[in-house]
């Protein structure tokens, strides 16, 4: 494990891979939900769109809580 001390750059390089594999990993939660959200709407069904908002709301919610 790398310590800040140790080798300072190695450990920034550490944590910007943490962050932009967090970005990834939100960017892809929100393309998911978004690509449901849209099916829905095209699928005209008005359970299907409830539950798509829904699942939207509550992504939306977790990542505004997250930063």
């Amino acid at each position: 494990m790398t310590s800040q001390e140790s080798n300072p750059v190695a450990y920034a390089r550490g944590v910007l891979q943490v962050e932009a594999d967090t970005y990834r990993c939100q960017r892809d939660r929100l393309a998911a939900t978004l690509e449901y959200l849209i099916a829905a709407v095209d699928g005209g069904h008005q359970w299907d769109i409830d539950a798509a908002m829904h699942g939207a709301t509550l992504t939306l919610d977790s990542l505004k809580d997250k930063s």
